[in-house]
């Protein structure tokens, strides 16, 4: 087998631009879908692998990377995203994000019009997927009326029956559960759209099929670029991509998704015809200071506990996790709790004396130190 990572190859003094792995006809092609979503790569020799960007002869391997020098990122990239065939709207590349849209697009089109439940971080682009499925055919709720009383008239008086949910915007669960029954009375399709996690479901949405869109950070590189590139044709911007906006898109968590990507592009493009690390904004240049790995650290952290379903976590595995992710865990644990106890002993189903001593232990190890 013979797997080589190009970054290591004598190319002349300039690096390459992107992330490039380079393989021929004696590897594995399970170890060549490992590669495949994060990394552009290269195939050398004989035969036809679905998985390779480019085919060359082994030759004119070193020939080809000479030359991939002088094509520039930007260049590089736009042949890339042309041999993709996306829809108009919407960037998907890895086999999760791919499967997510086409199960999505066969239930909003289906004649049996199944309602379903869109959730996750703001910004990862929910309602951008919708429009690109259904187009025109869909109403807001959110936009019919400016009170909630006027949206059955306004909806009686359309002829579309596609109908998105925006659930951050009702104020309560009764007022939810009005609208749930005036829609399926009316036998319109409901697409529900959450700008959350799953703990933050209501209960009456809670039986539906529900599916998650993965954040910007969680995305693989390749879809990163991909998105990048998407965006910049949506601004007709011709802008070039240097090496340094690249790991800043590689290493940045973009807590605000691709909406704090977007408008990172037009702030950077108001001032340069050049995407690079100097024109970044300084809110996103703070986050490669003095304390990188730890923000690191803390982010992914983060990421991971967000996620987590904290209505019924054992003790024993609180204990058992380290020292920072347990403080941040027991932190996001008793948020969930409203810092009541009682609420906290039934998430953690504490039930003896000696388990609530050792609950205050760690209390009096995470907390009392930082005093």
């Amino acid at each position: 087998m013979r797997l080589v990572n190009i970054s290591s190859i004598d190319v002349g003094e300039v690096g390459l631009p992107l992330p490039f792995v380079l393989y021929d006809d004696t590897t594995p092609q399970e170890d060549i879908l490992k590669y495949h979503h994060d990394f552009f790569t290269i195939y050398a020799g004989r035969g036809n692998s679905p998985y390779a960007d480019y085919s060359i002869p082994p030759s004119d391997v070193r020939k080809f990377l000479q030359s991939l020098q002088g094509m520039g990122i930007r260049k590089v990239l736009r042949e890339f995203y042309d041999r993709q065939e996306f829809p108009e709207n919407y960037v998907f590349f890895s086999e999760h994000t791919r499967n997510l849209f086409e199960t999505i697009k066969k239930l909003l089109t289906s004649p049996m019009r199944p309602w379903i439940l869109l959730y996750g971080a703001e910004g990862t682009g929910k309602i951008t997927l919708i429009k690109t499925v259904l187009e025109s055919r869909v109403l807001y709720l959110h936009e019919l009326e400016d009170r909630h009383i006027g949206f059955r008239r306004e909806l009686q008086k359309s002829d579309i029956d596609d109908v998105v949910v925006k659930v951050n915007l009702i104020q309560t669960e009764l007022q939810l559960n009005e609208i749930i029954t005036f829609l399926h009375h009316g036998g319109y399709q409901a697409i529900f759209v959450l700008d959350g996690e799953r703990s933050a479901i209501p209960p009456s949405l809670s039986n539906l099929p529900s599916f998650r869109i993965p954040t910007f950070f969680e995305r693989s590189l390749k879809e990163k670029l991909l998105i990048l590139e998407h965006i910049l044709r949506k601004l007709r911007s011709d802008a070039e991509i240097t090496q340094s906006f690249v790991e800043i898109l590689f290493k940045y968590p973009w807590p605000g998704n691709i909406i704090q990507l977007e408008n990172t592009l037009k702030y950077i493009l108001s001032l340069s015809d050049t995407l690079d690390f100097r024109f970044v904004p300084d809110t996103i240049k703070g986050y490669f200071g003095s304390n990188y790995n730890k923000q690191v650290v803390m982010e992914s952290v983060d990421q991971l506990i967000k996620r987590m379903d904290y209505s019924n976590l054992p003790f024993e595995l609180l204990e058992a996790i380290p020292h920072y992710v347990g403080q941040r865990l027991l932190e996001k644990i008793m948020s969930e709790a409203d810092n009541d106890f009682e609420r906290l002993f039934d998430i953690l189903n504490i039930k003896s004396e000696e388990q609530m001593n050792r609950l205050r232990k760690m209390f009096e190890k995470y907390f009392q130190q930082e005093k």
